[in-house]
């Protein structure tokens, strides 16, 4: 046995016996095995070399007949008898086994027992091959009840009635029951009732229990990624209160961290790096009031215990490598780019943000907070299909959608309701606010070849249908966003268009006139660039821009009539490719942030010319940046990064709480070649010790271990009855034994060890 970090051996005897089968039909008695019985002597010498009193034992086994394709294993007390039951996905057989416990028979014939001697089934037929199901109590009888989800039914709640029967199904309405993948039950609110989970390929929805097993809400928790496959819902960060833990499919970030407040809120998105695994998931550890992990690599030779921790970063680019925090962006598709702005719209001092939603017709504020945003944005309905966003003055909203040919304003005074409809040319390509001039101006086709009319119109009520201000553009292509500000004066201001697979355009606006630069006048123009590229510093005033070109950064003043070149930032690559850049002030001092896509480096070079450059790496790759923005707060230390990209937000937050996960010890099986898959928690003696039993698909065997500290220890290994002659109707199963579980089954104050293998169901008594 290898053990990291070091432990000592234990002090358990064991008695462990076993039945073979009187024949195949269910419910028979089973007779001893000569195969099972071989195994008892090892066992006895191994614990017997402790040379100590026994610790926790198992008496004589026993073993029930089902169908092949039983899962999902629970134990506990259904009906609240005192006694642990069983339950069981049967998808075989279209039913969900809820096995209660009866009282124990004398010892001599509760050797013997067949099934319907020893429990009283309560299950029943479901019209669905079940995903995932969960025992809670729904409705405030302190009974607990059923939740099943499926993806031909979606979820179902069955009430516990009387004798430990369940009631019909209620059916509880899901949309897209294709994505479903699990389910969790706990009080997210704190309010007593228990609330639902249901987790999605890409994202969880909450249902909000609102009494009598009634859910009148619900909340969505958007991923990053769309391979979710489980999660668990406990208190992770010891905090008190309930967090999300999602997993994926991933071969590098299987871990998603949602820290829960209490009141039914969920942080941001906290990403951790983890090899590939075969399983992870909750673990329970004695003396610890935080949940914590369990996981067990592709390689499948040793078990890792995990717990998440935490610190606060003052500075969070001080670091090496970084993870930044991730925020799902709700309704962007796969057709949109972000279109989105920075502004304190609530007036608090802290910087908010707002990104259309063009597939939900809709804006989305997220209000800013201590060291970031909150991650559930205000909705507001919109326009379809928004591709252009902008602030107008006094915290206004100027929005256009080509698919409904229009363009609105949502005023600052009521955002929330529905936006203004405002005068627009009929060909109008895009649109934005002036919010200097209290003006907003459209860009549309002409009538003559190659030429585009810019129409400049007030925002004000009064004044709206009066004749707008025309200017004549020479540009042959549409573009795709466009940037305005300041030159100076309200009556000279710059529009930079965006053309893909082109280099920009520029037109420099002064009273009825646009003049167009030359890249003799703004050397930006003279390749492709995206809208990421130009940072306007001191928005709504681009007499400064920073520029991503290549390699670098440069910085350029307006100097009429021409852009010159200031200076710039190199990030020392040379094989850099800055996409993205802004002004970012850290700690008092101004400076220039950037990305480097190539190194997935973010470099920050202050202003001081001889001052060093920070840099730290991205861990995660973030392959396309629509925009950065410095978002400010009251306390300028405790500033955000934010990076917007396709569908997620990404953040940096200084003076913020990081969190990170770090493996606490690790359990390497002694066993010749094994093939680790899966493990539980199990709690097993009169004192209830905490342990894992992990399963072992080559040696057809559970290894019991428990935390010692510094380390971790095995109690024991022991080969499952496996009937030789078992011959299902499917191919045997590649991990075997598939499931284990513990409880009081036999109410004798002992806690049992029941487990799911090939066609049986056996239960190993405790003694």
């Amino acid at each position: 046995m290898e053990l990291r970090p070091p432990g000592k051996r234990t002090d358990t005897r064991f008695g462990i016996a076993a039945h073979g089968c009187a024949d195949c039909r269910p419910g028979r008695a089973r007779r001893p095995a000569l195969a099972a019985w071989l195994l008892l002597p090892a066992l006895l010498f191994a614990c017997a070399a402790a040379g100590a009193a026994p610790d926790f034992g198992f008496g004589l086994l026993e073993i029930y007949k089902f169908e092949n394709g039983t899962s999902q294993l629970m134990v506990r007390d259904v009906n609240l008898d005192g006694r642990d039951d069983i339950l069981f996905a049967n998808n075989k057989g279209s039913r969900l086994e809820v096995l209660l416990r009866k009282p124990a028979p004398d010892k001599d014939k509760a050797r013997f027992q067949t099934i319907e001697t020893a429990f009283d089934n309560k299950g029943f037929a479901v019209d669905q091959q079940i995903l995932a199901y969960d025992l809670a109590d729904m409705n405030g009888d302190r009974a607990p009840d059923l939740l099943i989800l499926g993806r031909e039914q979606g979820l179902e709640l069955r009430i516990q009635g009387k004798d430990g029967a369940f009631e019909a199904p209620r059916k509880i309405y899901l949309e897209r029951m294709d994505t479903l993948v699990s389910l969790q039950t706990g009080d997210l609110n704190e309010d007593g009732r228990r609330d639902a989970v249901v987790g999605r390929f890409d994202k969880a929805e909450i249902l909000w229990n609102a009494g009598a097993g009634a859910f009148t809400s619900r909340t969505e928790l958007a991923f990053g990624s769309s391979n979710g496959r489980d999660m668990d819902i406990a208190d992770f960060n010891g905090d008190g209160h309930l967090d999300g833990m999602f997993y994926f499919s991933s071969e590098t970030m299987p871990l998603r961290f949602r820290p829960g407040d209490g009141k039914g809120g969920f942080g941001m998105e906290h990403l951790f790096p983890m090899p590939a695994v075969k399983a992870v998931h909750k673990l329970e550890l004695a003396g610890r009031k935080q949940a914590a992990l369990g996981s067990i690599p592709r390689s499948g030779r040793v078990f890792r215990v995990h717990v998440l921790a935490s610190e606060t970063r003052a500075d969070a680019l001080a670091r090496d490598e970084v993870i930044p925090q991730r925020l799902p962006l709700k309704g962007m598709g796969q057709k949109f780019s972000p279109a989105w702005a920075a502004a304190d719209f609530d007036r608090d001092g802290l910087e908010d943000f707002v990104v259309a939603a063009p597939e939900l017709s809709r804006v989305h504020i997220y209000k800013g907070a201590q060291g970031g945003l909150n991650p559930e944005p205000l909705a507001i309905d919109s326009l379809s299909g928004i591709t252009a966003l902008s602030l107008a003055g006094d915290n206004g909203i100027l929005v256009f959608s080509p698919s409904e040919k229009a363009v609105a304003l949502h005023e600052g005074a009521r955002l929330e309701a529905f936006p203004r409809l405002l005068p627009a040319p009929d060909k109008t390509v895009l649109a934005a606010a002036l919010p200097w001039a209290d003006s907003y101006m459209c860009m549309a086709r002409s009538g003559a070849q190659g030429k585009m009319e810019l129409s400049i119109r007030s925002l004000s009520g009064a004044s709206t249908n009066s004749e707008p201000r025309r200017l004549a553009l020479d540009m042959a292509n549409d573009p795709e966003s466009v940037k305005v500000f300041q030159l100076g004066s309200p009556d000279v201001f710059g529009v930079l268009c965006l053309i893909p697979y082109q280099p920009p355009e520029m037109f420099v606006v002064q009273g009825d006139e646009a003049t167009k630069l030359s890249p003799q006048a703004f050397s930006a123009l003279a390749q492709p660039a995206a809208a990421a590229a130009f940072a306007v510093p001191d928005a709504p005033d681009g007499r400064r821009l920073l520029v991503a070109q290549g390699s670098v950064v440069r910085d350029y003043r307006w100097k009429a009539p021409a852009y010159e070149a200031l200076g710039q930032v190199n990030p020392g690559n040379e094989n850099a490719q800055v996409s993205v850049c802004a002004r970012f002030n850290m700690g008092g001092k101004d400076g220039v942030m950037l990305h480097d896509r190539n190194s997935g480096n973010l470099v920050w070079q202050p202003a001081e010319s001889q001052a060093a450059a920070l840099r730290t790496h991205l861990a995660c790759p973030i392959p396309d940046i629509a925009g950065m923005v410095q978002l400010q707060a009251k306390d300028p230390a405790r500033s955000t990064l934010l990076m917007i990209g396709r569908s997620e937000l990404f953040m940096l937050r200084n003076g913020a709480i990081e969190y990170s996960i770090l493996e606490e010890g690790e359990y390497a099986s002694p066993a010749e070649n094994p093939a680790l898959f899966d493990f539980n928690s199990v709690r097993l003696g009169r004192g209830r010790r905490p342990m894992a039993a992990i399963t072992d698909a080559r040696n057809r065997s559970i290894e019991l271990i428990s935390r010692q500290d510094p380390g971790w220890r095995k109690e024991v290994i022991f080969e499952v009855f496996q009937n030789p002659g078992f011959s299902g109707s499917e191919s045997m199963p590649e991990n075997e034994p598939r499931d284990v579980k513990s409880g009081d089954i036999d109410g004798d104050g002992l806690r049992d060890l029941a487990v799911l293998v090939h066609d049986k169901l056996i239960v190993y008594p405790g003694e």
